[in-house]
């Protein structure tokens, strides 16, 4: 599921707060890990 906003693009999951590591399913383990959103405001 791709998250939605009438004012912002979704760009992706990224699994650090500065968005230069995407989240891929390689990085899915046992433990909880937390992921970011990132989102480019719309023209």
């Amino acid at each position: 599921m791709i998250p939605t906003s009438l004012t912002h693009t979704f760009s992706g999951w990224y699994i650090d707060k500065m968005f230069t590591t995407r989240f891929t399913e390689t990085h899915m383990g046992e433990s909880a890990i937390k992921i970011y959103g990132k989102w480019i405001p719309k023209p």
